[in-house]
């Protein structure tokens, strides 16, 4: 495509060889441009050659071509017909020798602007089969031939095409069979995303029917395709482990169908472990765990009936509640947990009452009150141990009253604490059936009332010569030793004596008491400064 193509004019010499004409010795082979050596630069020298000359006679004789045509025709017939007549056989001969030689071509000058075009087309053949290549690595990098190897083919050929012309010097078909190759390979390219898709759904389905070897492949395609995608890496790593966590779960079935429950969740746990995304791994453990939640539901009920025909409800309610909670919408074992629960507070209620009513023959009346309160606490409607609450309840504070007067009796030397003892009594002594507890109480807070009512003789000691006053009573004066009679009570004696520091002395007179001198005297002498 390069090489200059050239037309050649023959210049033919005068016969007479006039002054101004060019002879045949003096022309040389010119070269017009044409449209294939158009865009070649005409250098200097070249303009003023006479080369350059001669291209010139020669555009001027392109344009009177068709006139000398028929001037050389006619000139032609002349020559045919009339010059044998005309000269000697001599000058015949020389013209004929002159025509006998080979017609001079003269070829047209360089073609800068058609060799322009033709580097424009080289470049931009050129890029468009870059960018071939480009796809055409990309496509071989994600294992093309794998998944569309007729259109791959189909494309290369159709670029080989190109490179035919493009060696031809066809720039212009070459490019045209390049930007057609190209468009076969971005065809090709822009399927990947599908093929990926593809390859990922094939995968995944030979993952779920147990073929290792088809999944391995799938997701390695799928890998060239998308070297950076996490799920088909993911699903290739599932591939690799794929034969093991098979046997795991073949392993695990095995175990399950032979009722050893335990040993087939661990197997199952340890495909999984492998493959968390295994669907039989995942579904046989969830049977499994079924399975064992069954097994421990069935022995939690069978324990709990158990304990209830052997009236252990205790235990029963602990069993059936314990098969509540493994499932917790079952109403068998709700059933059977209200059934255990209503036995154990009826033999609850019937020990409590046993215990009460034991306590009350024993005047324990805050005890049996407690067990009645327990009852109550289980079922409040139970009749006889709202009774037994009420009866219980006063007969402990009754009780406690009784034991707390008796418990101090000198608090009843008080006039108020007096009359609340009495009332006290009067109380005491109306209860049916007292029982010996309270009996012995009333008695002894009879005789203390009387007792109280009792003088008790009362003796004093001093030393005659500190003056002795008894305080709400009077003066009793100097004295070394005196007697009175004092009701049980609470006395102040207060002694003084000029020098000497004052005394005082608190008592109490009770009755019982064996031991009741007081001895009251001055003996502390005040000094001065």
């Amino acid at each position: 495509m390069g090489d200059l193509m050239t037309d050649k004019v023959l210049t033919i010499s005068h016969a007479a060889n006039k002054p101004g004409t060019i002879t045949k010795s003096e022309v040389s082979a010119v070269t017009f441009p044409t449209s294939r050596n158009a865009g070649f630069p005409v250098n200097r020298s070249d303009r003023n050659s006479t080369s350059l000359k001669l291209f010139s006679a020669a555009l001027g004789f392109q344009r009177v071509q068709l006139v000398a045509f028929l001037l050389l025709g006619l000139l032609l017939a002349g020559v045919v017909f009339l010059l044998p007549t005309m000269v000697d056989p001599a000058k015949v001969a020389d013209i004929s020798e002159a025509q006998a030689e080979p017609e001079k071509i003269i070829a047209p000058p360089d073609s800068p602007w058609n060799d322009a075009q033709l580097a424009k087309q080289r470049r931009e053949a050129q890029e468009v089969l870059s960018r071939i290549l480009d796809i055409q690595g990309k496509l071989e990098d994600k294992k093309v031939q794998l998944w569309a190897a007729a259109p791959f083919e189909q494309a290369m050929q159709t670029a080989a095409s190109g490179d035919e012309q493009y060696r031809q010097r066809n720039f212009t078909q070459a490019q045209n069979n390049y930007k057609s190759s190209l468009t076969q390979f971005e065809t090709i390219q822009a399927k990947v995303e599908t093929v990926f898709q593809q390859q990922m759904s094939q995968g995944l389905k030979a993952l779920d029917d147990n073929q290792p070897k088809v999944a391995l492949e799938s997701y390695d395609l799928a890998l060239s395709l998308k070297p950076d995608s996490i799920e088909a890496d993911q699903g290739y790593r599932r591939a690799e482990v794929l034969e093991e966590v098979m046997g795991l779960v073949k392993n695990g079935k095995h175990l399950l169908k032979t009722k050893k429950l335990q040993a087939a969740k661990e197997a199952f746990e340890q495909a999984l472990a492998l493959d968390s995304k295994s669907a039989p791994a995942q579904q046989q453990l969830a049977t499994t765990k079924q399975a064992i939640t069954d097994d421990n539901f069935s022995s939690a009920m069978s324990q709990g009936y158990a304990a209830l025909n052997q009236q252990q409800y205790p235990k029963a309610i602990k069993s059936f509640s314990a098969a509540g909670k493994i499932k917790p919408a079952a109403k068998d074992a709700k059933s059977a947990l209200v059934q255990a629960t209503n036995k154990d507070i009826q033999s609850n209620i019937a020990a409590y009452l046993v215990k009460a009513d034991s306590l009350e023959k024993q005047e324990q009346w805050q005890q049996a009150n407690d067990f009645y309160d327990k009852m109550l606490a289980l079922d409040s409607s139970v009749i006889k141990a709202r009774i037994g609450a009420i009866r219980t309840q006063a007969r402990a504070k009754l009780d406690n009253q009784l034991t707390n007067t008796l418990g101090a009796p000198k608090r009843l030397t008080s006039q108020a604490v007096y009359v609340q003892a009495q009332d006290l009594y009067q109380e005491a002594v109306k209860i049916k059936n007292p029982g010996s507890r309270l009996n012995g109480q009333t008695a002894q807070l009879n005789k203390l009332l009387n007792q109280l009512t009792q003088p008790i003789v009362v003796k004093f000691e001093s030393n005659n010569q500190t003056d002795v006053t008894l305080y709400k009573f009077g003066k009793l004066g100097s004295f070394s030793a005196k007697s009175m009679d004092l009701k049980p009570g609470k006395y102040t004696l207060i002694g003084s004596r000029k020098g000497y520091r004052d005394v005082r002395r608190e008592f109490t007179v009770m009755p019982g008491e064996l031991d009741t001198t007081i001895v009251v005297q001055c003996v502390e002498k005040i000094t001065n400064g």
